[in-house]
């Protein structure tokens, strides 16, 4: 789907939500990899609207609205309530901030500020798990060659994060993240991208980088 076919879809939808909704409306936004309309278009997007006090009856004049042809499995979303955006875990606010376009309002506006502590918070929170789940895997599990994909591509939101605490800037995609990276985070990253490609490789050698950039950030983040 190209972006400007992205853009004119959600142009419509935006549309036909403030028609069913009126003032309820809130605010839509736009999550995934095409913030400025371009970008690779295989990524997902995620459509997010959050709608003050309507009831469930008044979603059904959206619940089939058509998705344009081969893009129905890119496509999910939330919706919510202005107190559930309000009572948002600041752990994400960075994250869901940076990552979501505004169609209509502002989520800053909505979703609780976040901080530094609130970043390394998270980065810590989800290194450990990352971590743990990769030992378990290993030792008990011997699924650890079919899940090494998906954690992998965890690690860009981990890596994003990162880079916003120790410079504040919050690098948009993968090629703007590449260029900002070195040492074990680069070679993670470019193994993440690595996996898109090919579906086996060597286990021993993904584990024990995964597992030592897992170590050394865990590390960093108490500097």
């Amino acid at each position: 789907m190209e972006p400007k076919e992205v853009q004119k879809y959600m142009e419509h939808l935006v549309q036909l939500l403030r028609q069913q909704f009126g003032e309820q409306l809130l605010y839509v936004g736009l999550q995934g990899k095409l913030p400025t309309w371009g970008g690779d278009r295989k990524q997902r997007h995620r459509r997010s609207g959050c709608a003050g006090g309507a009831e469930h009856p008044s979603f059904a004049a959206v619940q089939g609205h058509p998705v344009p042809a081969g893009t129905k499995e890119k496509s999910c979303g939330f919706i919510c309530g202005r107190k559930e955006l309000a009572g948002w875990n600041p752990l994400e606010s960075c994250l869901m901030l940076h990552e979501t376009l505004d169609l209509y309002g502002k989520l800053e506006e909505l979703m609780p500020p976040y901080t530094q502590e609130d970043v390394r918070v998270y980065l810590k929170l989800n290194l450990g798990n990352l971590y743990h789940e990769l030992c378990h895997r290993y030792l008990h599990s011997g699924q650890l060659e079919q899940e090494l994909p998906r954690m992998y591509k965890s690690t860009l939101y981990l890596l994003q994060n990162l880079h916003w605490l120790r410079t504040g800037v919050y690098p948009m995609n993968t090629s703007e993240l590449e260029a900002c990276l070195c040492g074990t985070d680069r070679q993670i990253l470019l193994t993440a991208a690595q996996y898109k490609q090919e579906k086996r490789s060597m286990q021993k050698k993904r584990l024990s980088s995964c597992l030592i950039g897992a170590q050394n950030r865990c590390a960093s983040c108490n500097q």
